[in-house]
């Protein structure tokens, strides 16, 4: 109470005080239950997913980033991953593999299925352009 007590103007007094505040166990609960919600928030405020003409290129991280990416016409297969839950509420999880078992993996995406044919949609695009020229090294 020492902060209301130097706010008091002359001939002001407090009628009722100090008000408890919940105890601290409610606040830790809180803290326990939210803090790793804020981790779930930050890593998909941080997570970038994205299909060019020619790569599959993710990004995860703030601080410390990850990046990965594979060109499309090294693709060799896309699988979606869905479990029940994902199935129901349409959310799920996309890995493509490319030549030499690289994989890049998209997690937690809306409509993995959607995403799947659009993606092999810019596959089959891809292949069916003629690569760019190769640049001598000179």
């Amino acid at each position: 109470m020492r902060y209301v007590n130097s706010t008091l103007s002359d001939g002001e007094s407090v009628v009722f005080g100090p008000i408890p505040q919940t105890r601290w166990e409610y606040t830790t609960i809180w803290a326990l239950l939210l803090f790793p919600l804020f981790f779930v928030w930050l890593r998909r405020w941080s997570t970038e997913y994205a299909v060019t003409n020619r790569r599959l290129v993710t990004k995860v991280g703030l601080l410390a980033r990850t990046g990965n990416e594979l060109r499309l016409r090294r693709i060799e297969s896309v699988q979606v991953k869905q479990g029940a839950l994902g199935r129901v509420l349409g959310y799920g999880d996309l890995v493509a593999t490319g030549q030499g078992n690289q994989t890049v993996a998209l997690s937690n995406i809306v409509d993995p299925m959607g995403v799947k044919r659009r993606l092999e949609d810019a596959i089959e695009r891809a292949d069916a352009t003629p690569p760019p020229p190769a640049v001598a090294a000179g």
